[in-house]
């Protein structure tokens, strides 16, 4: 490897390590935010529910317009805090239908460009607990009783995924055809998530 090579390969972790504490730092500061909007939404709501105010005189109240305002304010927050400012040891978890499998972020490129990496995934829960009730098409199982413990899997491959305009990060899969031209395939949909997570739809 080159003088230059290794200063390249330096630089861009160095790039790297930068924008995972950019995005750290970015998530703290949004979250103080959010909580500081949910307070000021709370002392209003009390304001507009107290006494005896018809359903138009709360409406048409100046903290009532407030509230609305705020609320917007503090969805435009969470969209980025629970779908875009990913950090390293997050989940960014592959959804299929209604399974979800859990990935976890080892590398923060920029604020559109992660490397994710598949978890391993094992069962603790048993038959009894998922609550199997025979009716309907073939039966009904208790999903929310699963139980996983998750751990990472250093031989996964390592994967890029990209954030969508649509909310979501997409990990594109591609092949070469006869003349050597790759080509799309086609995409996995992943959401991100405080920590690895899975989901088995046993009702399917």
């Amino acid at each position: 490897m080159s003088k230059w090579q290794s200063r390249r390969s330096i630089n861009v972790m160095n790039k790297t390590k930068n924008q995972n504490k950019l995005n750290e730092q970015a998530r703290k500061s949004l979250q103080e935010k959010y909580d500081k909007l949910c307070d000021q939404i709370d002392k209003l709501r009390e304001v507009i529910y107290k006494g005896n105010k018809t359903y138009e005189e709360r409406r048409s109240s100046v903290e009532y317009q407030t509230v609305e305002k705020l609320s917007r304010e503090k969805d435009i927050i969470y969209q980025e805090l629970e779908k875009k400012l990913a950090v390293v040891g997050m989940g960014c978890n592959e959804t299929i239908g209604s399974d979800t499998d859990p990935y976890e972020v080892v590398e923060v490129k920029s604020p559109t460009t992660i490397i994710i990496r598949a978890c391993k995934s094992k069962g603790l829960h048993t038959a009894e607990d998922l609550d199997y009730q025979r009716g309907g098409f073939l039966g009904h199982f208790n999903n929310s009783a699963q139980r996983w413990e998750i751990t990472s899997d250093l031989e996964a491959p390592l994967l890029t995924a990209r954030y969508s305009k649509h909310g979501f990060w997409r990990v594109s899969y591609y092949s070469v055809d006869e003349n050597g031209k790759k080509y799309r395939t086609g995409y996995a949909t992943h959401y991100l998530s405080s920590e690895p997570y899975k989901r088995y739809d046993y009702n399917f």
